[in-house]
């Protein structure tokens, strides 16, 4: 079993990057700010859908809980960080883009030795 701080370390790298990369193309969004709300998809995608739903449920279920955990993020972040204006829209492109990137992260979990059932 490899590090868990390393594997969360790759998750928030590929969130933040994927978000600071596509929200200032769907939205009104710094790649910072996307960035920092990458992150905080992150956070809260990692405490519901790899703690809690993929040792459970496997890759699907956990997929289908980091895309609405990210969307809601996305969504309600971009509602209440001053500047960023993100339509519902964009949350869901952002939002997919991060629940397809969790498949291949999802892989390397298991890859890993971490979050397996």
């Amino acid at each position: 079993m490899r590090s868990v701080p390393a594997t969360l370390l790759v998750k928030a790298l590929m969130s933040a990057g994927l978000a600071a990369l596509l929200a200032p193309a769907v939205g009104w969004v710094h790649p910072l700010d996307g960035a920092a709300l990458g992150l905080a998809a992150a956070a809260i995608g990692y405490a519901v859908g790899d703690r809690l739903v993929l040792p459970r449920y496997g890759n699907g279920p956990a997929v289908l809980a980091e895309f609405a955990t990210g969307v809601g993020t996305l969504a309600v972040g971009a509602r209440l960080w001053p500047g960023v204006r993100l339509p519902f829209g964009g949350a869901l492109v952002v939002g997919g883009a991060l629940a397809v990137a969790e498949i291949l992260y999802h892989q390397y979990l298991v890859a890993q030795g971490v979050g397996t059932r």
